[in-house]
């Protein structure tokens, strides 16, 4: 069954709209690591305080680490091609080698091949950057190059202080003393000189009246 001309155009529009969402689509760790909202300025600055190199990178292939003794129950090797660099002076255009650092809750972290990942990793390069088995990566999906400038930004630039009510000191109205008045700072003193003064005299004219 030949289906008319519309239908066909219609479906080959709605499939069109719906390949980049698809391709940019990749399920993350079944642990729940590998996250982090990019838009978020406090967050984005905080991950990247810990690391000392952060850039974005696309992982061409994966090799099981190997023990000192032999084996491949070590970490696995990640060989990076950097392609933007975030808040690191590594060049792009380089391949860099990474490596996760197994933690208690992920003994072993392999990313995929082929995909863009922002690396939050220590060391030196080119051989021996280590980053955190479950906060070392976020996918680079859809960055673009607003993306880039902005993560730059966060990176660099701390987040301004949140101002709690009640923290600031409010400024005096425009028509208010700047002092107070020299009578009301005397005032209560010379009360107290007046009562005394009073309690001398009626002192004195018992006196008399005794004697």
């Amino acid at each position: 069954m030949r289906l008319p001309l519309r239908v066909v155009s219609a479906l080959s529009v709605v499939l069109f709209s719906l390949l980049p969402a698809a391709a940019g689509a990749t399920p993350g760790m079944p642990d729940g690591c590998g996250e982090l909202a990019l838009s978020d300025r406090a967050a984005v600055h905080e991950r990247g305080s810990t690391a000392e190199d952060v850039f974005v990178g696309r992982v061409d292939g994966v090799l099981p680490g190997v023990l000192p003794g032999g084996g491949t129950a070590g970490a696995s090797e990640h060989r990076v091609f950097v392609q933007v660099p975030l808040k690191s002076d590594l060049p792009a255009g380089k391949y860099v080698q990474v490596t996760f650092t197994p933690t208690d809750e992920v003994p072993d972290r392999t990313l995929r091949v082929g995909v863009r990942y922002i690396f939050f990793t220590r060391g030196s390069a080119p051989a021996e950057l280590r980053a955190d088995a479950c906060d070392g990566y976020v996918i680079a999906s859809g960055l673009d190059q607003a993306g880039v400038v902005r993560l730059r930004e966060y990176l660099a630039v701390p987040p301004a202080p949140v101002e709690t009510p009640g923290s600031t000191l409010s400024e005096p109205p425009a028509d208010a003393d700047s002092t107070p008045d020299l009578g009301r700072l005397l005032a209560p003193g010379g009360a107290i000189s007046l009562i005394g003064v009073l309690g001398l005299v009626l002192i004195s004219r018992l006196g008399r009246q005794k004697f």
